[in-house]
């Protein structure tokens, strides 16, 4: 037992210098935030969580238990989650899948949590061409993201955490490695049923691009999708009902698409023009950065939940098809040997996906 207690306390104190190894040169390399199709990797920003997924996709903090929030928010881990084992499966269009699974394992003698997971993206297969349309056989895509984290208390009510990622990204014959990291701290506390945490999330560095030899724009490193978050979560105290805020991409401030269109309007006579006063959609901007969840709660075994997300409807909405785009729900029922979750977000219309996941003890 005493080489077992060894090699783990090995892999703590290694985890710790690689995040900040991590942290470091991803800040010297990458240093400008944006979002939107400006990195590499953007399958890290996709919600694994059936739970996330139905409260808006975006959960730093959650107040009760669930593994796969804390996967994702490493300081949310504690012994409670020791030996469970976690699966999630996206039920995506086009032969798309998209899931992850995971393990937490309690440590007593350093008196830590870590979790093992992977979460990958198959793209299908796709037929390949050559420049005259002649097809000339199949291709497939897919990435990858192998994450080992852990979670830690420093007393009753703060805690803090951190993962470390080894990604792969393939697409034909072509690959890409990079590795990332995600900090996160919270305070929780039990009574009040109350959690607030502050994550830092996708930290890292190309380790191989897919042209390692080509160069384009000064530099062939490309970014990761680097996410500051901040989340609330509180259960009403007379009520079975709790609710969740989430704030994303804190980073950078204006992450609205400008679009030009925005500023053509068109008189009587179905000319455009230009409006002398360009309008600064405060509001907006404002409002892209948040997301809304709640929960209800029907006994012990049964949870509903909704969300809203606004960054999320504001880009995917179209002029003649809004409709549910940006909200979501799903619900959970527990036993004592596992839980059943499922997830229905609409991201496009006329339909939308679905996941579903397992959690239970080993």
């Amino acid at each position: 037992m005493l080489g077992v207690y060894s090699i783990t306390l090995q892999i703590f104190l290694v985890m710790k210098k690689l995040f900040v190894f991590i942290f470091f040169i991803s800040f010297f390399k990458n240093s400008t935030a944006q979002i939107g199709a400006q990195n590499a990797y953007e399958f890290l920003s996709m919600p694994v969580s059936t739970r996330s997924i139905a409260l808006g996709g975006m959960l730093p903090a959650y107040s009760f238990r669930d593994l796969a929030v804390a996967i994702e928010s490493p300081s949310l881990l504690n012994k409670s989650y020791d030996r469970n084992f976690y699966s999630s499966q996206e039920l995506m269009f086009a032969q798309i899948y998209h899931g992850q699974f995971g393990y937490a394992k309690y440590q007593p003698k350093l008196d830590a949590t870590f979790a093992g997971s992977i979460q990958y993206l198959n793209y299908g297969n796709f037929i390949k061409a050559d420049e005259t349309g002649a097809q000339t056989g199949h291709f497939g895509a897919e990435e990858m993201a192998m994450q080992l984290g852990f979670g830690k208390n420093l007393n009753a009510k703060f805690s803090y955490g951190a993962n470390t990622k080894f990604i792969y990204s393939r697409y034909d014959d072509l690959t890409a490695t990079a590795v990332a990291a995600d900090l996160s701290t919270s305070y929780k506390d039990t009574a009040k049923k109350i959690c607030l945490t502050f994550q830092i999330l996708n930290v890292g560095t190309q380790l191989k691009t897919f042209y390692p030899n080509v160069y384009y724009e000064g530099s062939h490193i490309e970014g990761l999708p680097t996410d500051v978050r901040f989340g609330i979560s509180k259960r009403l105290s007379h009520m079975p009902f709790s609710i969740q805020i989430s704030a994303h991409h804190l980073q950078q401030f204006d992450i609205r698409y400008n679009n030009p269109l925005d500023n053509v309007t068109t008189n009587i006579f179905g000319q455009d023009s230009t409006p002398t006063k360009t309008k600064n959609y405060i509001a907006d901007k404002i409002f892209r950065h948040l997301a809304f969840g709640g929960e209800f709660y029907f006994g012990k075994h049964l949870t509903v939940q909704i969300g809203y997300n606004h960054l999320r409807r504001q880009e995917l909405k179209t002029s003649t098809l809004n409709g549910a785009i940006g909200f979501s729900g799903g619900f959970h029922i527990s036993t004592k040997k596992f839980t059943f979750g499922f997830s229905h977000a609409w991201y496009y219309l006329p339909s939308a996906t679905n996941t579903i996941s397992l959690t239970f003890l080993i």
